[in-house]
């Protein structure tokens, strides 16, 4: 099961994957992974999730800040 903030994350990316219209094949070309793997990370249920590897290459398809991707206070 993810954690919390797993789980912030992948929400925060499904939401602005999909506030740009991009496709998972679109967003895993950008970031270099295999279009299911996002897909995976994105399902609550799955246990995959992004690194902080991802995150920042996250921020840089999104042209946004790594911050942007977290949440502003630790999770409790």
């Amino acid at each position: 099961m993810k954690s919390a903030i797993e789980l912030y994350v992948s929400q925060k990316v499904r939401e602005l994957r999909n506030k740009k219209e991009w496709s998972y094949r679109y967003l895993g070309d950008c970031i270099n992974v295999d279009p299911s793997f996002i897909a995976h990370v994105e399902d609550p249920k799955s246990e995959k999730s992004f690194n902080l590897d991802h995150v920042n290459a996250l921020a840089n398809a999104f042209d946004c800040k790594v911050w942007d991707l977290l949440p502003e206070y630790p999770i409790e």
